[in-house]
C-alpha cells in the first residue's frame, strides 16, 4: 500500500476511535442509569476496543518504515497506556456499580477516579492522533511551508511553462523553414517529397502541442487566481512535481524533434524510427500534462473541455506522423528487396550474410535492452537525488 494511503487510513481510523470513546464517556455520565445507556455502552465499547486493536496491529508497519525510532516507539507505547487505563476504568465502573448505595464521599471519590482515567485516555488518543497527522502530512508533502517556498514553487511552474511554450514556438518556426527548404529540393525527388510530408506532420503535431501547453498555462493561472497561494502551491506536492516534469519533457521532446528533422532535410543518414520514438514521448508527456492539470480543474469547465479536445488532436497528429514515417520506411525497404538481378551464388552469399546480421542484431538488441534498463535505473536514482537536494535546500531556507 502507498505510504500516504496507509497514513490516510490510519488518520480516519483514529477519528472513529476518538468518536466512539467520546460516546462511551457521554453514555456513562449522562445515560448510565436509563435504558438508552444500557444499549449504547456495550456497542460503543465493542467498537472502541476492536478498532483500537486493529489500529495498534497495523501501526507496526509505521514503526518498521520510520527512520525516527524513538517517536515510533512512543507512538506504539501509547496503545499500551490506553489499554492499561481502560482496564482501570472498567474496574472503577465495576466498583461504582457495587457501591452505588454507599455514602456520598465514596461515590465522589469513584467519580473523580473515573474522570481521571477518561482524561488520561483522551490524552493518549490525542498523542496518537497528532502523530498520525504529522506522518500523513510528511507522506503527502503537505506540511505547512513558508511564503518564500510557495512563491518559489509558483515561479518554478510559471517559468517552466513559459520556457516550454517558447521552445515549442521556436521549434514551429524552425519547422516552417525546414519545410520550405525541403519543398525547394523536392520538385523532382520522390524521397524528398516523402520527407516533406513527414515534416508537415511534425509541424502539425508541434502546433497542437503548443496550443495544449498554452491552454494548460491559462488553466493553472485561472486556478491560482481563484485560490490562495497556500492552497495552490505546496513544495514537493505531487501535482506540482507532475506539472513541472510534464512541461520539461514536452519542451525537451520538441527540441529533439527539431534536431532529427534538421538532419533529415540536410540529407544525413538518420533513422526515421527516431521520429516515432520522440513523437510518442511528446504525446505521453502531454497526457501527463493534461492529467496534472485535471487534478486541480473543474472537469465540466469550458477551459478543461478545450484542453481535452486539444489533447485528442495531439494524439491524432501523433498517429498521422507515425503512419507517415512507417509508410516511408516500408517504401524504402521495398526498394531494397529487389533480388531479380542476383545469380544463385550471389543470392546464397547474401542469405548467409543476412542470417549473420540477424544473429548480430539479436545480440545487439539484448545488449541495448540491458543498457536501457541501466539508464533508467540511473535516471531514477538521479531524480531521487535531485528531489532530496531540493528538499534539503527548502528545509534550510525555512
Amino acid at each position: 500500500m502507498e505510504s500516504w494511503l496507509r497514513h490516510y487510513y490510519f488518520v480516519n481510523q483514529v477519528k472513529e476511535i476518538i468518536n466512539h470513546f467520546n460516546l462511551i464517556e457521554s453514555a456513562l455520565t449522562e445515560n448510565w442509569f436509563d435504558e438508552k445507556g444500557f444499549y449504547q455502552i456495550p456497542f460503543h465499547m465493542t467498537q472502541f476496543t476492536s478498532q483500537l486493536s486493529v489500529l495498534s496491529l497495523y501501526s507496526k508497519s509505521i514503526s518498521q518504515s520510520k527512520d525516527d525510532n524513538d517517536c515510533s516507539y512512543d507512538y506504539l507505547h501509547n496503545f499500551d497506556l490506553i489499554q492499561t487505563e481502560f482496564i482501570k476504568l472498567l474496574s472503577v465502573l465495576h466498583s461504582d456499580n457495587k457501591k452505588n448505595d454507599e455514602c456520598v464521599t465514596s461515590v465522589n471519590s469513584i467519580n473523580n477516579e473515573k474522570n481521571n482515567h477518561f482524561d488520561q485516555i483522551k490524552e493518549y488518543l490525542s498523542r496518537i492522533n497528532q502523530y498520525l497527522k504529522d506522518t500523513f502530512e510528511k507522506a503527502t508533502g503537505t506540511l505547512k511551508c513558508s511564503p518564500n517556498d510557495m512563491n518559489s514553487s509558483s515561479d518554478s511552474i510559471q517559468k517552466e511553462m513559459e520556457s516550454t511554450f517558447e521552445a515549442i514556438s521556436v521549434a514551429e518556426k524552425r519547422f516552417h523553414d525546414l519545410i520550405a527548404e525541403s519543398k525547394q529540393r523536392s520538385a523532382n525527388n520522390e524521397y524528398l517529397q516523402v520527407n516533406s510530408l513527414i515534416l508537415d506532420c511534425c509541424s502539425d503535431l508541434l502546433l497542437c502541442v503548443g496550443e495544449l501547453v498554452k491552454q494548460s498555462e491559462m488553466i493553472q493561472q485561472d486556478i491560482k487566481d481563484s485560490s490562495t497561494l497556500s492552497e495552490f502551491y505546496k513544495p514537493h506536492n505531487r501535482w506540482t512535481n507532475g506539472l513541472l516534469s510534464a512541461a520539461k519533457c514536452v519542451g525537451a521532446g520538441a527540441n529533439v524533434m527539431v534536431e532529427i528533422a534538421d538532419a533529415i532535410v540536410s540529407g544525413k543518414d538518420v533513422k526515421l524510427e527516431r521520429l516515432i520514438v520522440i513523437s510518442q514521448e511528446i504525446a505521453a508527456s502531454t497526457t501527463q500534462l493534461v492529467c496534472a492539470t485535471r487534478v486541480k480543474t473543474n472537469p465540466i469547465s469550458e477551459m478543461f473541455t478545450k484542453l481535452q479536445t486539444t489533447s485528442k488532436e495531439v494524439c491524432k497528429c501523433t498517429g498521422n506522423l507515425i503512419a507517415c514515417v512507417k509508410k516511408a520506411i516500408e517504401a524504402k525497404h521495398t526498394e531494397e528487396l529487389d533480388f531479380s538481378c542476383l545469380t544463385l551464388t550471389q543470392a546464397k552469399r547474401m542469405e548467409v550474410e543476412l542470417q549473420v546480421k540477424i544473429i548480430e542484431l539479436e545480440t545487439s538488441l539484448t545488449n541495448e535492452r540491458q543498457r536501457l534498463a541501466q539508464l533508467r535505473r540511473d535516471n531514477y536514482q538521479l531524480s531521487a537525488e535531485v528531489e532530496e537536494k531540493s528538499t534539503t535546500t527548502t528545509t534550510k531556507n525555512t
